[in-house]
């Protein structure tokens, strides 16, 4: 896939962290302990500010005024309708957490949009809210914001297609979007075997589609307090924490040697070490505590040697993405009601929810190729 041509006339960590109740602090007085803290909600007017101040930054940073080199769109239109479905998609994600957390009755804030001043102008939002430790609520609230996003990304998908057209690629380096095997499905459907040299050039709504399809993996890998991480930890209890430490060890081995085998072999230089501490931290019983700072360390050399080589990375976001679930941490609070069954109904939306992360990602995102 290709973003929007110019000529065209017509138009990234949403983990929902949990705290723990904080332990009562010891009184002054003997035999007396201080009551917890109590769970603040937070001041809405901050909520806003943050949303507004995210719509500002997506629109400055894919539109031709913008300063990101990702731009992604070339009229200030096409712009507004990029924006203006992205952050619908992430809003009906962050409000079916919202909601199901609501009904469950669990403290929580409204979403923090984070915005960023280049890439995509965006890393999504974040949810404050206390521990929740009901299995099904666990369920509810990691399974509701996947689901309610891509209850408006299919359809987005779906009309920007159609609006979208298939051209020959330009000369010279072109942006390619990787496709997931729900979005290649949904482009063959639409136009059908695209001719060799050619690629779909996407309407904004498709493109804001795009890059929900890649939100929902993104929150639905089965690891850490990451949605899916929720999911699974709700469905498999105690084995969810080897499930994370799998994710991790994938994303650290592909982040750290598929630019090596894919692009340039010197890579192994940065590459092999960190795959090397990675493993180390998954494997020892007791993890030293310079663990996270280790491999962030490691994440940026293999980074600026990456400059240095002038080399077109595809798989070094993934690394970046087993740094953020590392420092996130991968086990998951525990929960009282392990034995309480989620019922059937639950767990077929807990399988779905997986089917659906597999039919999402997107193994390379975003690399360049030139016409041949």
């Amino acid at each position: 896939m290709s973003p929007p041509a110019e000529d065209h006339s017509s138009s990234v960590p949403h983990a929902i962290p949990i705290e723990p109740p904080p332990p009562a602090r010891a009184s002054s007085r003997a035999g007396r302990k201080d009551p917890p803290r109590e769970f603040s909600p937070g001041r809405p007017s901050t909520n806003l500010l943050l949303f507004f101040a995210t719509l500002f930054t997506v629109f400055i940073c894919t539109t031709p005024i913008g300063f990101a080199p990702l731009a992604m769109t070339h009229t200030l239109s096409q712009s507004a309708v990029f924006v203006c479905a992205l952050m619908g998609i992430l809003m009906a994600h962050e409000l079916g957490h919202y909601i199901l957390g609501r009904v469950h009755r669990i403290e929580l804030t409204l979403p923090y949009f984070i915005p960023i001043p280049f890439a995509f102008g965006t890393m999504g939002a974040v949810i404050r809210m206390k521990q929740i430790n009901k299995r099904r609520a666990l369920l509810d609230v990691g399974a509701a914001g996947p689901l309610a996003g891509m209850m408006l990304a299919i359809p987005y998908a779906i009309a920007g297609l159609a609006l979208s057209d298939v051209r020959p690629l330009p000369d010279g380096p072109t942006m390619i979007l990787g496709d997931s095997l729900l979005f290649k499905g949904l482009v063959t459907l639409m136009k059908g075997p695209i001719p060799e040299g050619s690629d779909v050039f996407l309407h904004p709504l498709a493109l804001a589609a795009w890059f929900g399809f890649l939100v929902t993996a993104l929150n639905l890998m089965p690891a850490s307090q990451l949605d899916g991480g929720h999911i699974t930890k709700a469905m498999f209890g105690r084995r969810h924490t080897l499930l994370s430490k799998i994710v991790f060890m994938g994303l650290a081995l592909y982040g750290s040697l598929g630019d090596a085998l894919l692009t340039d072999p010197w890579l192994l230089a940065t590459g092999l070490p960190y795959a090397a501490a990675a493993t180390y931290l998954v494997t020892v019983a007791s993890p030293p505590k310079f663990g996270r700072r280790l491999l962030f360390g490691l994440f940026l050399a293999h980074l600026f040697f990456s400059a240095y080589l002038a080399v077109d990375t595809v798989s070094t976001p993934w690394l970046l993405w087993s740094v953020l679930l590392y420092t996130f941490r991968l086990e998951h609070p525990p929960i009282k009601d392990a034995d309480v069954p989620l019922g059937r109904w639950r767990r077929i939306m807990g399988w779905v929810t997986m089917v659906l992360f597999v039919l999402t990602f997107t193994p390379m995102p975003i690399h360049m190729v030139a016409a041949s």
